[in-house]
């Protein structure tokens, strides 16, 4: 067997440079490995990809198309998409990539950090109710930027607003105004490892995950189970209830999730906030007391799952225990 196994984002990827490998090497498989994003990477541009469907469908090439979301059919079949098109494409979603990634870079990167992940408990002081950090302007993201204000909660928090790249935003309630927090984290946003001094400062953690169409969680969500924060998500439907299936616990003694059901982002991004600001009737520290089991308990089924490589697709273990010699690119890492 011939795999082609290419990373998205990484040289080689372009559907040109994945044509000219399909014609040079007539592979047997093409592993398209996306696993640090929900959504495939077409962009819309036809022309460009075509070529590439149709020598794939040419030479009866399959295709393992490995996705961090969850698999969402009203996406992944929707024929504009690069699996959609693909005649014999089969979509692997590995959901715990980016809490692998968490545990690791914590490990490397940010050893502080790994202690409070290994410390039972840990405690801090509180002087505001939540954090929440929003680098790209997604329109998800400012509908959260505008249902904070709305609900009167903006002042309670602290909130970066970056926009980097300048996206042209829509708001209701919400001035615009970027907001940065402490200078390292501005100055790198590849310091996603290493949260601002304010991240500890808070009991919560309003987390704007990167898609709210296919359930998708990052080190955006795991950062705040690593760190021992309660937390709510802003994403796809369901996005919070649906961490219970991987062993973790939600904060449904002082929270009502009902919220997580409503179809509306617009609508359920609201209704998140207002539950954000129900919580103001607690103290800070009853807040990090009433949460206290279940962050512990997600806290351990981080490491649990990050420790015994729990949630590994098969697709992936039958990848990784190919020999080398069967990988056209000799790459062989497809887990990571």
């Amino acid at each position: 067997m011939k795999i082609l196994s290419v990373n998205q984002w990484a040289e080689g990827s372009s559907p040109k440079a994945m044509l000219d490998s399909i014609v040079k090497y007539s592979p047997n498989l093409l592993v398209y490995k996306g696993s640090s994003e929900a959504r495939t990477p077409e962009h819309g541009n036809e022309e460009d990809w075509q070529p590439l469907y149709d020598e794939i469908a040419k030479q009866g090439i399959k295709v393992y198309y490995i996705t961090g979301g969850e698999i969402f059919l009203p996406y992944y079949s929707d024929k504009s998409t690069f699996v959609g098109r693909l005649p014999n494409c089969t979509i692997v979603s590995n959901p715990m990539y980016f809490l692998r990634q968490t545990y690791d870079s914590l490990e490397v990167s940010n050893r502080d950090g790994f202690k409070i992940l290994n410390t039972p408990h840990p405690e801090f002081k509180f002087n505001r109710l939540f954090i929440s950090l929003n680098n790209l302007a997604h329109t998800h993201r400012q509908h959260l930027m505008d249902y904070l204000c709305k609900n009167a909660i903006f002042n309670h928090g602290y909130i970066s607003w970056l926009n980097r790249h300048d996206y042209k935003c829509h708001f209701k309630y919400y001035s615009g105004e970027k907001i940065t927090l402490d200078q390292p984290f501005k100055e790198d946003m590849h310091k996603m490892w290493n949260p601002p001094i304010q991240y500890f400062e808070t009991p919560v953690n309003v987390v704007s995950e990167s898609d709210d169409l296919i359930p998708f969680y990052t080190e955006k969500t795991w950062l705040a189970v690593a760190l021992s924060k309660m937390f709510f998500i802003q994403g796809a439907v369901g996005i919070n209830t649906g961490l219970t299936k991987y062993g973790f616990r939600i904060f449904d003694n002082i929270v009502d999730y009902s919220f997580d059901f409503i179809q509306d982002v617009e609508e359920r991004t609201d209704l998140l906030t207002q539950e954000v600001k129900k919580l103001e009737k607690y103290s800070y520290n009853d807040i990090w007391k009433f949460t206290r089991d279940v962050r512990e308990h997600n806290r351990l089924r981080l490491i649990e799952i990050a420790k015994e490589n729990l949630f590994i697709p098969s697709h992936i273990k039958w990848l990784n225990d190919l020999p080398l010699n069967n990988f056209i690119n000799k790459e062989k890492k497809i887990l990571i």
